[in-house]
């Protein structure tokens, strides 16, 4: 079950200037009575002279548990931050060019089903610049521009306790759009 609230605000002070914020409460909850897990501690898959988050591994191996058992049958859902937050101020120039920029903020997450396992509150800023008139445009998009290090739950309930996605670090892309040519008549004789 999925519960929450999500607030957006948008200010405009002039023609040139937009600021949008967004906030988002999400509480989400996991009913079952078993949930698949291949270790009983993320540490598990380490060998004991190696240090993870602060603490030797156990060096039991993997697979080692054949569940977890919430309590009372349901959890928050791991993988999910309950709080997130974004940012976003954008400039438009009068000569067809803007650029924008800001920061997303998702809280603490939980990684594993039993919760001993967090990714902590993170920070990543995205921006872009284009340039265009009204019948095209190019943009330059570029994800985590001050590259920290930023990660990602995989599939927690299913391979949890020993896998966590760090993400690429400073990304980008190019946008190209033509409003001239329907698509639907590209390559049309």
């Amino acid at each position: 079950m999925d519960e929450g609230i999500e607030l957006d605000a948008v200010y405009q002070p002039s023609k040139r200037w937009t600021v949008n914020e967004n906030f988002t409460y999400q509480d989400a909850t996991v009913y079952e009575s078993d949930f698949f897990q291949e270790t009983g501690n993320y540490v598990d898959s380490y060998n004991t002279d190696y240090i993870v988050d602060g603490q030797p591994g156990t060096g039991i191996g993997e697979p080692n548990f054949t569940g977890y058992q919430p309590p009372n049958g349901k959890m928050r859902a791991p993988g999910i931050p309950q709080l997130q937050a974004n940012f976003y101020v954008v400039y438009s120039s009068p000569m067809g060019w803007a650029v924008g920029a800001g920061p997303q903020i998702p809280e603490r997450q939980y990684a594993n089903d039993p919760e001993t396992l967090h990714i902590p509150t993170e920070e990543e800023w995205d921006g872009y610049i284009c340039c265009g008139e009204k019948a095209w445009d190019i943009r330059l998009n570029i994800k985590n521009i001050f590259n920290p290090r930023v990660l990602n739950p995989i599939d927690v309930s299913f391979a949890d306790n020993d896998t966590i996605y760090v993400r690429p670090p400073i990304t980008a892309s190019v946008t190209i759009r033509n409003r001239l040519w329907p698509i639907a008549n590209w390559g049309s004789p």
